[in-house]
């Protein structure tokens, strides 16, 4: 991972912390009626840390790729309209600066190649660094076609429109499949298993326990008493928990499928 590409901001850790220890509370209370087991959960903020940088740093990644993409298209149309190479790449920064803001990576980027470029280093190359911080394999495809395509001497503006084309076209392959990932053909009836609201179930479901704790406790006061404040209540609830944990892993894992 990329820490200065897709950086993890202060505020992100802080919100980050919050919430992990809101979690770690309410666990706490629901499953053994005080918050000194907290303390004991502490070291779990590095993991949930770790997890949601990671998420943060997928949304980054698509982002990144689609402004990528809109800049490429730019450089394609200054191309055909008789720009030079370099001259096309900043009209593609200036795009994304009009798009997307000046802060943007993204634009920083195009406009580092248009000054590279200008300092006689070749593209194919900054493409190739480009993609090696971006930890993306749309532009690694991209640096390679347009390598290979530029050896043999095709029109620039057209290789660059072509390969938007086919990465656009792979990007929304991969969409669909994750909206609708199974498609089970039986008796004529097609079955579709949406990821989106498979996760939504799968976060429904890792909530209910802790909601009927909470149910119980608020409706029918010191009826979990016996498993508070003595060991044998401090082993089952623990039990419990552990397995409660381990479901979530789970159902998460099932749900975040790949493509």
């Amino acid at each position: 991972m990329n820490k200065n590409f897709y950086p993890y901001k202060k505020e992100e850790y802080v919100i980050g912390a919050i919430q992990f220890f809101l979690l770690d509370l309410i666990l706490s209370f629901l499953f053994y009626d005080s918050v000194i087991p907290a303390i004991f959960f502490l070291p779990g903020l590095w993991i949930y840390q770790r997890e949601r940088r990671k998420k943060q740093t997928e949304r980054q990644k698509e982002k990144a790729e689609g402004q990528f993409l809109d800049g490429m298209r730019a450089v394609s149309g200054a191309l055909a309209a008789g720009y030079s190479i370099e001259n096309a790449v900043g009209e593609g920064a200036k795009e994304l600066e009009k798009m997307y803001g000046e802060q943007e990576k993204m634009a920083q980027e195009f406009n580092r190649i248009r000054t590279q470029l200008e300092l006689n280093q070749t593209i194919e190359k900054l493409f190739y660094d480009l993609a090696e911080k971006s930890e993306l394999e749309s532009i690694s495809d991209f640096a390679q076609v347009f390598a290979a395509a530029k050896r043999t001497g095709g029109n620039l503006s057209e290789i660059i429109q072509n390969t938007n084309e086919w990465i656009l076209e792979k990007n929304e392959t991969k969409r669909e499949i994750r909206t609708c990932t199974t498609k089970t053909f039986v008796k004529l009836e097609i079955i579709r298993t949406c990821i989106a609201a498979k996760k939504s179930e799968q976060k429904i479901m890792s909530a209910v326990p802790c909601a009927m704790i909470a149910y119980v406790g608020i409706t029918s006061p010191g009826f979990l008493d016996s498993l508070y404040h003595n060991i044998f209540g401090i082993i089952v609830m623990s039990i419990c928990l552990l397995i409660y944990m381990t479901a979530f892993v789970i159902g998460k894992k099932i749900a975040d499928i790949e493509v």
